[in-house]
């Protein structure tokens, strides 16, 4: 979402500097570190403020002067009111024009929210927000259905028996719903229903994990042996191996849900700019102000899901996230009716070899496989696209060990970003000091099928600073010592 462009430098939440000239670094708790000009970081407030910074007084209680940090005060946290659809649109306008003739540059428009990012979970906000009868504008550096993130690629796995905790189980449900929800208002094929097995020894991660969730939420579900799972399925498995399958798993067609977020939101007149990069963004009063390459924007509350990018934009929040190249590959089988989705459901396998996942035989696209538990670390800039043919092979070889044909050719092959946390849970909160700001990353390659109720959980904690649904555990919280430290430095 965010580029680097020659000449200056850009800060991990986004504000370009240019050595020498004076700036303001809004974004700073979200991670900015100047550079190394020689120059010592001290805190002016705006009362201290040079002739140079008069006109920045107005965006924060403090500002940033040639590489001195600042950041707002305290004070500025109280969580200001936003005007529901049908009610105060008169005075949203009239703080629009009060706001946009501030200073010498003006904001061209005012929006009640901005999302930066486009990926599902920004998409889904998006949509959800438009649908509410909010005023959204939706930024994303990128063209539509890019591949530098992690929402691109034809299909997702969507799964009630959730391995990684029980907590997720309401969370997922609530996500069905929507995606059918979705399907009804777009008339687009969204969630295909395959049955899903996890696959592994009794104590594997996949397997116990899967069982937990359907035992604490009445998950309907069969425990296969090897025998009987080798007898319904196509697979070949250790003695000692088990299959917990559960009926409701299956895919999403992911360029499709892609697709419906953006016509929903169109349709209820969210403004989506593509290949918009953002500049900067800061706290302005109560609100936001948002600066991109071709215009500035303002708004009452922002929303952040930058994917892939996180841990540079919020580097200063002192976030544990770490980013890994994952490889997929798609294989022509020999026979492809005898993998097809009547007879090989989606799949998690835990083997000898690591943790894999896999999808059923499907129309032009074959036999998608993929590793889930190894991937170098890189940045989605240093990431290799290229996938080696070392890569393919380990790939294949697995695939064929475990279900015999499945890999007779190489149809394609792409790589995909992971933003791992060190529990692998997700981070939905609003930010610690600028409560108009909320944060969605760190969905740690697990995340794509929760993006439609991710977008109803982001729109609540934006317009209301709460919401209904269960995500305490997914809470910056559980960072606090980390973020609680990096928070400290600037208050």
């Amino acid at each position: 979402m965010w580029r680097t462009y020659p000449q200056m430098w850009i800060t991990p939440s986004g504000y370009p500097h240019h050595p020498g000239r004076v700036g303001a670094f809004f974004g700073d708790i979200m991670g900015i570190t100047p550079p190394a000009t020689g120059i010592v970081p001290r805190l002016v407030t705006a009362s201290q403020g040079t002739r140079e910074n008069t006109k920045l007084k107005r965006a924060v209680a403090h500002t940033v002067i040639q590489g001195n940090i600042a950041v707002p005060t305290r004070e500025r946290a109280d969580f200001p009111t936003i005007h529901t659809p049908d009610e105060g649109r008169r005075d949203i306008h009239k703080e629009e024009k009060k706001r946009s003739t501030r200073g010498k540059e003006r904001c061209v428009e005012h929006y009640d929210v901005i999302v930066l990012g486009l990926g599902i979970m920004g998409s889904a906000t998006v949509a959800t927000l438009a649908q509410r009868g909010y005023h959204v504008l939706a930024l994303e550096a990128f063209s539509r259905h890019h591949t530098n993130g992690s929402s691109h690629g034809r299909t997702r796995i969507i799964r009630e028996a959730y391995f990684e905790s029980p907590e997720y189980v309401p969370l997922v449900r609530r996500a069905y719903a929507r995606w059918r929800e979705l399907e009804e208002v777009t008339g687009r094929r969204l969630l295909h229903i395959t049955g899903g097995l996890s696959i592994g020894r009794p104590e594997s991660a996949f397997v116990a994990g899967a069982l937990a969730s359907a035992e604490r939420h009445q998950i309907p579900y069969e425990l296969l042996d090897a025998s009987a799972l080798m007898t319904r399925f196509p697979f070949r498995v250790p003695d000692d191996f088990v299959g917990l399958l559960e009926s409701r798993a299956g895919f999403l067609d992911a360029e499709a849900c892609l697709d419906a977020c953006w016509d929903v939101a169109q349709r209820h007149g969210a403004a989506l700019r593509f290949e918009e990069p953002v500049l900067q963004w800061w706290v302005d009063g109560e609100g936001v102000a948002v600066q991109t390459a071709k215009a500035r924007y303002a708004a009452d509350r922002l929303v952040i899901t930058p994917g892939p990018w996180a841990p540079q934009v919020l580097a200063g929040l002192g976030l544990p996230l770490t980013v890994r190249r994952i490889v997929n590959v798609h294989f022509a089988p020999a026979d492809p009716s005898r993998f097809a989705a009547d007879r090989l459901p989606i799949y998690l396998l835990a083997v000898d070899e690591g943790q894999y996942y896999g999808f059923p035989a499907l129309p032009e696209q074959g036999v998608k496989f993929g590793r889930h538990d190894a991937g170098e670390p890189c940045t989605p800039e240093t990431c290799r696209r290229t996938v080696t043919a070392d890569e393919i092979a380990a790939l294949q070889s697995v695939l064929n060990r475990y279900v015999p044909g499945a890999a007779d050719g190489v149809l394609w092959s792409f790589t995909c970003l992971y933003t791992m946390t060190p529990d692998e849970h997700f981070i939905i909160d609003r930010h610690p000091l600028w409560p108009q700001v909320v944060l969605a990353c760190g969905f740690s390659g697990h995340g794509f099928k929760f993006g439609s109720v991710v977008g109803e959980i982001v729109s609540d904690l934006a317009l209301n600073g709460k919401t209904e649904h269960p995500i305490g555990f997914l809470r910056l919280q559980r960072f606090a010592e980390s973020t609680g430290s990096q928070a400290a430095k600037h208050q």
